[in-house]
């Protein structure tokens, strides 16, 4: 029991007990009146905070698998850009150590420089939710499976041409309200199909013409990328001419997204949408001598957009840089990393203008100590609509981003209209095993407009809410490298729903796992 208080030493009036008990009920009607300014509070403390002991959140790299370093000569198992690997160190017989390496590096002529390389990749994942999309539309009590089975060929006929090639099953089972669109199930078409018309394939210094359908990935995936965290991953149909030295890349591109549809072979270049652009990595030495810049141009012609400001033709520009010193995907060394992005966009949506932008920023440090932790933050705004019955549109427009955007799988909207803060920590218990923990907090940023998918569609209007808090998504991964080929992913994750969602609509908060084991070759 608790000591009481000695009140007879305490010189207090009556009176002023009272005053004192008026000025905390005064205080908490202020805070029941408004809770969405403690939060931020809070949150513009912890970001303070964060920001000033430099830590940041990224996506979680890829375990080393078990026993010895693989040879620095064999590309990584990586779900992005396996059309660009190089398996002919395996023409020296002592370097094929692996099971699958006879595939990996099939001579076809006595030189060699006519080659096969075969590849799989087959993922199995069980997603439960618990209110799913908040609770509206049908639920899934037991929970669906996912797959995703992608076989690939390349065919490299000397030094100047190649074909690749790979194909794409993905199958949803067991959800009671279907697959959702271009994210679950596409039974069977082709995912990439081009040549590659070359200077020099392997060559430092090169000039690669690249004509078919082809996945694009710049920077983390922020503005275009393959959409690898979801079941389907996307595509484009055109051409890319792919300019590089020892120091510098640059890309010019004109493509049309492919649609994505459920069936067999039924995916097209959709004909509502033309995408274009440039995208250069040059050195940039802010921090450290590992510093780079990219510098891009986009431009994107969709037929009939749709926003909380209504619907148009878009023809929207994007002029970005981001500045980094760490590779995607790359284990983390101890020091301080950063990865920040800033785009501006202009254009016209209709007959009004655009003018939109955003800031994404990843900041961080690893620690040179046992199971090398990583503290990280990652704080993103990106401007929404200031005019819901016409004029300039605000609405930034993230163009074709990663499908898990704010988790390594869940993702309950996209990032338009946003404000979001995200401190993160990783740990490497085991060298094949790596744990993640982030959890994040999001606000609209304009009062004016909605709530968006990935996509662009309107997911939430703003209905009048003048709440700006949407809510917070907690998130935690555990990668398990079994051996070099095979790998556990575990996912936990939820969303607390925020005033805005519960004023528009059903706000059920969100648990969802994700269970999955991914074999690749």
């Amino acid at each position: 029991m608790a000591k009481s208080p000695n009140i007879g030493a305490w010189p207090i009036s009556i009176a002023s007990c009272s005053r004192s008990a008026q000025r905390r009920h005064r205080r908490s009607a202020r805070r029941a009146a408004d809770r969405r300014f403690d939060q931020r509070g809070v949150v513009a403390a912890l970001l303070a905070i964060l920001m000033s002991s430099a830590v940041a959140l990224a996506q979680t790299p890829q375990p080393m698998p078990p026993g010895p370093p693989p040879n620095p000569a064999r590309p990584p198992l990586t779900p992005i850009d396996q059309a660009g690997e190089n398996f002919t160190f395996l023409r020296d017989p002592s370097n094929r150590t692996d099971l699958w390496d006879p595939l990996k590096y099939v001579p076809l002529n006595e030189s060699g420089s006519f080659h096969l390389t075969l590849g799989f990749e087959e993922r199995s994942e069980y997603e439960w939710f618990q209110n799913a999309n908040w609770g509206a539309g049908p639920q899934t009590i037991s929970g669906y499976w996912l797959q995703r089975v992608i076989p690939e060929a390349s065919l490299t006929l000397g030094s100047h041409f190649r074909l690749f090639a790979s194909f794409q099953y993905a199958k949803e089972m067991g959800n009671n309200a279907g697959p959702r669109p271009g994210i679950d199930e596409d039974q069977g078409d082709f995912h990439e199909a081009f040549v590659d018309i070359s200077s020099g394939l392997d060559d430092p210094r090169s000039v690669t013409l690249r004509l078919g359908q082809q996945e694009l990935v710049y920077g983390t995936g922020r503005l275009v990328d393959n959409n690898e965290g979801v079941n389907v991953k996307s595509s484009f149909y055109g051409a890319r001419v792919i300019a590089k030295t020892e120091k510098l890349r640059l890309e010019i591109f004109g493509v049309k997204p492919t649609e994505l549809n459920t069936g067999t072979f039924d995916d097209r270049p959709t004909p509502q949408q033309t995408f274009w652009g440039a995208y250069g990595t040059v050195p940039l030495p802010l921090v450290d001598q590992h510093g780079q810049a990219d510098l891009y141009y986009l431009g994107i012609d969709t037929t009939r957009a749709t926003y909380q400001q209504g619907s148009g033709r878009e023809i929207r520009h994007s002029i970005g840089t981001r500045l980094f010193n760490h590779q995607p995907g790359a284990p983390f060394e101890p020091g301080f990393d950063y990865n920040w992005e800033l785009v501006y966009q202009l254009g016209t949506f209709g007959k009004n203008y655009i003018n939109a932008w955003t800031v994404a920023t990843e900041t961080g440090y690893t620690f040179p100590v046992r199971f090398t932790p990583r503290l990280a933050l990652r704080a993103d705004v990106a401007s929404g609509g200031q005019h819901p019955n016409g004029g300039s549109l605000n609405t930034f427009n993230p163009l074709f981003p990663r499908g898990a955007y704010f988790g390594p799988k869940l993702t309950m909207f996209g990032p338009y209209n946003l404000l979001d803060v995200h401190p993160v920590l990783m740990f490497t218990p085991l060298q094949n095993v790596t744990y993640a923990f982030d959890w994040g907090w999001f606000w609209r940023e304009s009062l004016d407009d909605g709530v968006y998918q990935i996509g662009g569609a309107l997911l939430r209007p703003s209905g009048g809410s003048r709440a700006r808090y949407i809510g917070s998504q907690p998130n935690f991964e555990i990668l398990w490298a079994l051996d070099p080929h095979t790998t556990v992913d575990i996912n936990l994750a939820g969303f607390l729903t925020g005033g805005f969602l519960k004023d528009t609509g059903p706000a059920g908060n969100v648990a969802f796992s994700n269970v999955g084991v991914t074999y690749r070759f």
